[in-house]
């Protein structure tokens, strides 16, 4: 179904603007998608792509550009007043070519496949340590809240760990990291900015002090080998979107009486194909933008060049039509960590596996927070009966590749 009728707009624009109220962000991407693949929104001044086909197309193709500071001094009069939103947009994720590709290569490789595999034992043990750390929690306390004892800190401290930076500001970081990241908000408010502003002007001054605890005759730590910008994006991207997934996986694992948990204990090397499922069904990054950079028609409706297109990733991926997932994106800005992300989501299921049967969710899910990167801030479980705590994880190594 295409159409651009007022009725259609008019409802699409509410949609949008209702996102941060929403309970359920993936319903509303779904309802989107049901009015058309295409949708203007002239209101808000901008074009929704909902449809598998129409995303890929604009993900992939050199004719479709990300907005970068050029065009955001021509569209968006004003947006220099804030330095996070300022830093945001000259960052990786909002550069183009010729530049994209020069900083693309830095950050790549410090995530390089050879780098991953050499992290993938140290992925698994810091699993297995948050995942025992929650289960002694529950089995002191009762009840536990599973982000703050496991969700969150595994791949803030798996971050730390590949950027060579002490594991004790795991916590910290993640926590400036989460405020930071608002400015890629659809519409984010002026306390948003404020909070990432102070969050980026933190984090350029933790650097400074760990730059200067630097041993003279040492080897430089990953982080050093980057711009304190750089570095600021490789822990949002490599923390929010892992954030994010591993807190649908969590939430899967225990709804339904956690049939799926005590599925996947007997059947590890399904493990892969969950993770599989999730992405495609919960994308973390639900949205990008692009900007074509000629006239162009999308599924049958005219776009000018210059206009602000936004990718909903979270419809596409769930659109019938689907045939495979953009959950990490497509084309030249494929995401540079997917194969850490999916590394850390496969240690993460396989490390709580064994305490998640015997657990159950304490309450109903809260909502979550944001609709960029829709992100459970809080999940309490308990525990399902009185029961002795299981012991260490099995090594079930078969299960703990990445695709």
């Amino acid at each position: 179904m295409i159409s651009t009728d007022s009725s259609v707009q008019a409802r699409a624009t509410r949609l949008l603007l209702g996102l941060r109220r929403a309970p359920d962000p993936y319903e509303v991407y779904d309802r989107l998608r049901e009015l058309g693949a295409v949708l203007p929104v002239p209101a808000l001044r901008t074009v929704v792509l909902c449809g598998y086909d129409v995303c890929r197309h604009a993900l992939r193709s050199p004719d479709f550009r990300v907005p970068d500071p050029a065009w955001r001094d021509l569209h968006t009069p004003g947006w220099r007043r804030h330095p996070s939103a300022e830093q945001y947009a000259a960052s990786l994720l909002n550069t183009n070519a010729p530049g994209h590709q020069a900083l693309r290569s830095r950050s790549a490789a410090l995530v390089s496949r050879p780098v991953i595999a050499a992290l993938r034992s140290t992925v698994r043990e810091l699993a297995d340590d948050c995942a025992g750390r929650l289960a002694s929690v529950v089995s002191r306390e009762g009840v536990a809240d599973a982000v703050e004892h496991l969700v969150l800190p595994l791949p803030a401290r798996v971050l730390c760990a590949l950027l060579d930076l002490p594991d004790e500001d795991a916590a910290y970081l993640a926590e400036l990291t989460l405020r930071n990241q608002m400015v890629g908000e659809l519409f984010p408010t002026e306390t948003d900015f404020e909070s990432a502003d102070r969050a980026l002007a933190d984090f350029q001054s933790y650097l400074r002090a760990l730059r200067r605890r630097i041993h003279p005759g040492g080897a430089p730590p990953a982080w050093s080998r980057v711009t304190p910008a750089e570095c600021g994006l490789l822990l949002q991207a490599g923390f929010s979107t892992t954030f994010a997934l591993l807190g649908t996986a969590m939430r899967e694992l225990l709804k339904d009486g956690g049939a799926l948990a005590a599925t996947l204990l007997a059947r590890p090397e399904l493990i892969p194909d969950a993770v599989e499922t999730w992405l495609r069904h919960c994308p973390p990054s639900a949205m990008v933008s692009r900007i074509p950079s000629r006239d162009t028609v999308l599924a049958g409706v005219p776009v000018a060049a210059q206009t602000h297109l936004l990718v909903l990733i979270a419809a596409a991926t769930r659109d019938p039509a689907a045939v495979g997932t953009l959950s990490f994106g497509h084309g030249p800005k494929y995401c540079l960590g997917a194969h850490l992300a999916r590394l850390e989501a496969v240690a993460f299921v396989r490390a709580v596996l064994p305490y998640a049967v015997t657990w159950r969710l304490a309450g109903p899910p809260p909502p979550t927070a944001g609709y960029v990167m829709p992100q459970l801030r809080s999940l309490h479980v308990t525990a399902r009966r009185a029961t002795a705590p299981p012991g260490p994880a099995p090594d079930r190594r078969e299960s703990d590749s990445s695709r």
